[in-house]
């Protein structure tokens, strides 16, 4: 018999997700696929939050942002900058942030965050705000300053 797997959400009010399976006997396959739908899950519960928060984002790739090269390599990512993946810009009380949403970053990336940083941009990461495979990928969130901050 093959092995499967079933989860639904307990009920409101509450943080538990039950889940049934024996995960040993789950395939690869079948456990990348399973992961690939709870990222899925996470992603539109945190669209549905910004939604509530007021904020708007671009659909697909974003042209223009503070990256020194054009997105013109399909996907968005781009060679050479590790930390340009996934792009797209959000509006977050009428201002422009331009998110980057990379699988990794590392000592060669930081870098060109601390430029962006000392060129009059507020550089944030966080794990918790992708979009892009959460729990994979991390939100690079960059806004210029306001002129008189």
């Amino acid at each position: 018999m093959k092995a499967g797997y079933g989860y639904a959400i307990v009920g409101t009010g509450t943080t538990r997700v039950g889940f049934e399976a024996d995960v040993e006997e789950l395939s690869d396959r079948d456990l990348d696929t399973l992961e690939r739908q709870a990222a899925e899950i996470m992603a539109r519960v945190r669209e549905e939050q910004d939604r509530r928060l007021g904020i708007r984002t671009t659909g697909g790739i974003y042209r223009g942002g503070p990256w020194t090269v054009s997105l013109d390599y399909g996907a968005g990512y781009i060679p050479g900058i590790s930390w340009v993946d996934h792009p797209y810009a959000a509006i977050v009380g009428g201002r422009k942030r331009f998110v980057s949403e990379p699988y990794w970053l590392d000592g060669r990336d930081l870098p060109d965050l601390i430029d962006l940083q000392a060129k009059g941009w507020t550089v944030t990461i966080s794990a918790t705000r992708a979009r892009w495979f959460p729990g994979h990928t991390l939100a690079i969130e960059l806004e210029r300053k306001a002129a008189n901050a």
